[in-house]
């Protein structure tokens, strides 16, 4: 006669508590690994952005980008372009512009592949991606939004005003708003501001943001939070998608995560940009 053994409920019950446990201690270094790899490509991804900067710099006087051409509140897809748009000359797609750790879909593009049959408005759309990008622009120190004549307009830097451009922040992962619980959503912010403005020299304070007498730099509404209130856009518009970690483009086209702390180092973060930077040396985000 055969031997027929089956599992004991005792047995059962062993085998699905030792899976229980190993799958326990493996499920987050699998998430680990995956969260790796995407930080992998995000960083890929944000080189490509930045050779491609490169790019138009050698082709535009070594002026870099414009942070838009028009900065009004009225600005559209009919009269303007956002930074990222200019970049597409040079880029085969703009996912460069998407960290993949940003869970938000982008929009569907129009058909484009027979203009009889474009069943959308592309340059509206490229309008609009451009705005979602989660690379940010460091734009306050680049490419400054200024108030001339009663008329917002970008001025471009030179890359030779750029003392350090291996330690200069050219963009950085940001997300366009955050939940009640603290959740980014919106997709990506393709502005950022740095975590200070004044600088102490003696007995005073410089603003670094100062561009000419009597001009109005217009700083956008998302200053760094010092308190971590979750409501609140609380790094500037820059947002640690990577376990805790940014991925940082520097001037010089190298990509690598940094932490919000490493981000501010070298100035004492308070809310309203009314920190001070106390180590220019180490402080990533200006051109000196």
């Amino acid at each position: 006669m055969l031997n027929r053994r089956a599992f004991t409920l005792i047995e059962l019950l062993v085998t699905v508590a030792i899976v229980a446990v190993m799958s326990a201690i493996l499920f987050p270094v699998f998430m680990g690994a995956r969260e790796a790899a995407r930080q992998t490509v995000c960083a890929s991804n944000y080189r490509q952005a930045g050779f491609a900067s490169t790019l138009y710099l050698g082709d535009n006087n070594d002026g870099f980008l414009p942070a838009a051409y028009n900065a009004s509140l009225t600005a559209n897809s009919t009269n303007d372009r956002r930074w990222p748009q200019l970049l597409r000359a040079y880029l085969p797609e703009s996912l460069v512009f998407k960290c993949p750790s940003d869970p938000t879909p982008w929009p569907r593009p129009p058909a484009t592949f027979d203009p009889d049959l474009v069943t959308g408005n592309a340059a509206a759309y490229d309008y609009q991606i451009a705005k979602l990008s989660n690379l940010g622009y460091n734009y306050l120190y680049l490419a400054p939004i200024v108030n001339l004549s009663g008329r917002r307009t970008s001025i471009p830097r030179s890359i030779g005003m750029v003392t350090r451009p291996e330690e200069t922040v050219f963009g950085v992962d940001s997300a366009f708003d955050v939940d009640q619980s603290g959740r980014p959503i919106g997709g990506g912010s393709h502005l950022v501001v740095p975590p200070c403005r004044f600088q102490q020299n003696g007995t005073s304070q410089v603003d670094t943001f100062f561009f000419g007498q009597g001009i109005e730099v217009v700083v956008a509404d998302l200053a760094w939070n010092k308190d971590g209130s979750q409501n609140l856009r609380e790094y500037g518009g820059a947002w640690p998608w990577h376990r805790g970690r940014m991925t940082v483009l520097f001037v010089d086209g190298r990509a690598k995560p940094l932490s919000p702390t490493q981000l501010a180092r070298g100035c004492n973060v308070e809310n309203a940009f009314q920190g001070v930077i106390v180590d220019p040396g180490n402080y990533n985000w200006d051109l000196q």
